[in-house]
């Protein structure tokens, strides 16, 4: 799969909004571009639905993550890698991958040149991939046509 001609647009999600601050060196070279300032959990489906990134880093800092995940793919299918901590519970990766997020990767102790590398290299790779909108997500977000009462055409 080719990269892209222009810059990658990433939405950054976490439940503080300091994550710019802790991924500004993969902005530095201008292959990916942060679409927003950043959003937390609750304004994540809002922000990705006006300024349409090309793919969500979310953090998974705590469980208000995934309600974010289940909301973007329910409505506005977007590619989604998640970061965890070192030593965060495995099942919550998992989780996340079942609610529609591509990959999950762990921060580092240290961030090195190689992961920053790494890091630009997967987010421009899984933006490329067309998602659909999840069924499990779609199901719990999704409105309900009007009932037609029993005198009523069809």
């Amino acid at each position: 799969m080719p990269l892209r001609s222009e810059p990658c647009r990433v939405l950054l999600v976490d439940r503080e909004r300091t994550l710019e601050n802790r991924v500004r060196p993969l902005f530095r070279h201008g292959d990916l571009v942060s679409c927003d300032e950043g959003a937390d959990y609750e304004s994540a489906l809002a922000i990705a639905r006006a300024q349409q990134p090309d793919i969500l880093l979310v953090d998974l800092a705590d469980s208000d993550a995934f309600g974010a995940i289940e909301a973007v793919m329910a409505e506005i299918p977007t590619p989604i890698l998640c970061g965890k901590a070192p030593g965060a519970r495995e099942v919550d990766g998992f989780q996340a991958l079942g609610l529609g997020a591509l990959e999950i990767f762990e921060w580092p102790t240290h961030e090195s040149d190689a992961f920053w590398a790494d890091l630009t290299r997967k987010l421009n790779l899984l933006s490329q991939i067309r998602v659909v909108k999840h069924v499990r997500g779609a199901r719990k977000h999704r409105r309900d046509p009007p009932r037609r009462g029993k005198d009523q055409a069809p």
